[in-house]
């Protein structure tokens, strides 16, 4: 077989060692061996270009075989002639220089080669150095690994990208989970307050919200109270005169009429202040029944009124019984004093009886 063949068949072996469906190390270190192994070569270091925050290049060791290569004489000789911080211009001059094909010492060889768009490949060989037909035969197996590493980084950052993607997802559902578990609590506590609530938007002052306890009040279902604006069921006669809107108030407590869906008017006691929803201004209105409070009001007032009336006339009897006590004792003493067949006995017995009733 002739040297030509033979040739042919080792890039051939190299090439399909370049697997790009690999992680970047896998297919480095398969790639690698194949170069080393068809090409005779003792050492290997694939080298990627970089760039540093002031904007210089550099070039940083990717995968070497052996690992350690820092004492090769070779690779040292090869490595001291990239460039450590260089500006672009200064980079495409080195890179128009390549490959570079130097003696470190007496039959020791290093090939710094082209890594089209990633980086360099690094060589080096004992005996004799690799022929220039070889080396111009590698530019398209470069090539093609320079596109195996390009292609395997961009798998790595999908592959971070997708990390990324399902953290956040993750997060944003724990996030939404929070949220609602945090609504469920917060409309647990909402319904449970024995207090009737309303949430009205402040422009159009429509109900947006009720609580349980406001539907009971209201003796409706959310449907009916949803929407249909605030004065319909309270303070159906204050229409205009909203102590928090037209006023200006931050805070208003006041006894109001609720309107019941029947119709049935109810004494409340209201408060109303100003909140944000989702950035819309809204009314929050809590209320309690008052009815029975005002009729035991009423009925504890009737019954002091009684008191204060009794307490009066018991004071004015008690007088009045003073009085009587002088004018009965004062007759009888004038009756003992005249004779008993004199006129004025009569009248004086008629003052007696009077003052008995």
């Amino acid at each position: 077989m002739s040297d030509r063949l033979i040739q042919i068949q080792v890039f051939y072996e190299i090439a399909m060692a370049i697997d790009a469906s690999l992680g970047l190390e896998p297919m480095l270190k398969t790639a690698l061996s194949s170069f080393l192994r068809k090409l005779n070569c003792s050492l290997g270091v694939v080298l990627a270009e970089k760039q540093r925050l002031s904007g210089a290049y550099y070039y940083e060791p990717v995968f070497s075989i052996p690992r350690r290569v820092d004492r090769n004489d070779s690779y040292n000789a090869a490595n001291n002639l990239l460039p450590d911080d260089a500006d672009p211009g200064s980079l495409k001059a080195f890179k128009q220089t390549l490959p570079l094909i130097g003696e470190a010492s007496k039959g020791r060889w290093y090939h710094v080669m082209r890594l089209p768009g990633y980086g360099v490949l690094i060589l080096t060989r004992s005996g004799e150095r690799l022929g220039q037909d070889v080396i111009n035969s590698l530019t398209p197996l470069n090539a093609k690994l320079a596109s195996a590493c390009l292609a395997c980084m961009d798998h790595v950052k999908v592959q971070e990208m997708n990390d990324a993607l399902r953290t956040e997802i993750d997060v944003r559902l724990k996030a939404e989970e929070a949220v609602r578990d945090s609504e469920l609590y917060l409309k647990s506590i909402f319904d449970s307050v024995q207090a009737g609530i309303l949430v009205i938007d402040k422009e159009t002052k429509r109900i947006v919200e009720a609580n349980s306890h406001a539907l009971a009040l209201i003796d409706a279902t959310r449907d009916d109270v949803i929407g249909v604006e605030c004065h319909q069921h309270l303070c159906p006669n204050a229409v205009g005169r909203c102590p928090v809107t037209h006023k200006n108030r931050a805070i208003d407590n006041n006894e109001c009429v609720l309107l019941k869906s029947n119709g049935e008017k109810i004494l409340v006691l209201k408060t109303v202040t100003e909140i944000t929803i989702n950035g819309v201004p809204c009314l929050l209105e809590s209320f309690v029944d008052i009815t029975e409070n005002k009729r035991l009001e009423a009925q504890l007032l009737l019954t002091q009124k009684m008191e204060a009336i009794g307490n009066l006339a018991g004071g004015i009897a008690h007088d009045f019984n003073n009085i009587l006590g002088a004018i009965v004792g004062n007759t009888e003493l004038v009756r003992e004093d005249i004779p008993e067949d004199s006129e004025a006995q009569i009248f004086l017995q008629e003052v007696l009886d009077a003052s008995a009733r």
